[in-house]
């Protein structure tokens, strides 16, 4: 809500048993992001001036918890959807900017969940695209056909790096490398080249790559690996499936109004959304499962999965779609009758979002 005596948006956090308020804090901006850690009872809500507040039921008055230098990034630059995170270990969580491509930022929090911390640390030359977790680090995509691999949190080479091949006319750039749940590893330049990388140890630890496909169209989208398929889209609207090792094609599908933004993934799925508004739905052994149209206008946030077989879309415009991932069915929805920017992230029984105005909605999901 806003307040006429306290400054920005204020955030209130009521009692689901007694109704009585818990506590409340002054927001100030819009939320950039909100995510609840691995403890069910923490929510974490990032705004697009810097602040970092980490909110609990227990915790009376919200506190800020954001240090530099995370802090200068979010607001000299301001956070948009370029910000790339990644869970290194159930207490830590790794930032990546295309506004500062040298730079990887660090949260850390304690096991208890009562304290956090933040640190940054300087990459030896600036990312491409997206960093991927991998083992005990990170695959970096660097300039020019640049792949390493490198050790958290200290950024050390672990490997001697993959040079993809380098021609004048054509010269390598990384749009993505992904990671599949088998170690897989599929890195695609923005020329339309999938390669499969492997780790060697002879002579010395390297990476090693071998193009595997070469796609008649430059990439349009990220690639995205989930069970034994991995997914991607070329200029030629063309939604690819690809065996997680790359060598096998699994099936193809036009996209006629092209695709949406990218490729999303919820749960063990991958989501395809065109500009029309329809949405495709993959799952991890390289299958269309169903199409719906969805007339209700741009998404925002993530897709998540709840309870295994739904589902769930925040859109814009305000309303919450769950729908059946069995067939694509509508299941159920909620209209806030706000203007939302991020969410839908679920806590237990209760669903989150974001308003563009910066105020926190909970909301009850619903029973069938």
């Amino acid at each position: 809500t806003r307040s006429a005596d306290r400054p920005g948006v204020l955030v209130t956090a009521v009692s689901l048993k007694d109704e009585q308020v818990r506590w409340q804090i002054a927001l100030g901006a819009g939320l950039a992001e909100l995510s609840s850690s691995p403890y069910q009872d923490v929510l974490m809500a990032l705004t697009r001036k810097g602040d970092l507040f980490r909110l609990t039921a227990d915790d009376l008055s919200g506190s800020n918890v954001l240090q530099e230098p995370f802090a200068n990034l979010a607001r000299e630059r301001g956070l948009e959807e370029q910000i790339w995170q990644g869970d290194v270990t159930p207490n830590q969580r790794l930032y990546w900017s295309l506004h500062e491509p040298r730079k990887l930022f660090f949260r850390h929090t304690a096991a208890t969940g009562q304290s956090m911390s933040f640190s940054g640390r300087t990459l030896p030359f600036a990312l491409s695209a997206k960093p991927a977790l991998f083992q005990n680090g990170i695959l970096a995509p660097g300039p020019d056909g640049l792949l390493a691999w490198l050790d958290l949190p200290g950024l050390k080479p672990l490997a001697q790096p993959f040079q993809a091949p380098y021609e004048v006319a054509r010269p390598p750039r990384w749009r993505s490398v992904s990671v599949a749940s088998d170690g897989s590893i599929l890195a695609a330049d923005r020329n339309g080249v999938l390669y499969r990388v492997e780790t060697g140890s002879e002579p010395i630890g390297h990476l090693r790559g071998e193009a595997v496909q070469t796609l008649p169209h430059p990439l349009s989208s990220r690639v995205v690996a989930t069970g034994k398929a991995a997914y991607l889209v070329d200029g030629n609207r063309t939604l690819w499936a690809f065996s997680t090792d790359g060598r096998n094609e699994l099936g193809r599908w036009p996209l006629a109004d092209g695709l949406a933004g990218d490729l999303m993934s919820a749960g063990k799925y991958v989501l395809a959304r065109e500009q029309s508004g329809t949405l495709h739905c993959f799952d991890a052994a390289g299958r269309k499962l169903w199409t719906a149209k969805l007339p209700e206008g741009p998404l925002v946030g993530r897709p998540r999965v709840w309870g295994g077989n739904q589902l769930l879309l925040a859109f814009e415009q305000g309303r919450i779609l769950a729908m059946d991932l069995s067939d694509g069915g509508r299941a159920w929805t909620l209209e806030t009758g706000q203007t939302l920017e991020s969410g839908p992230e679920p806590m237990g029984e209760h669903l989150v979002v974001g308003s563009a105005d910066g105020t926190l909605l909970l909301y009850t999901i619903p029973r069938q």
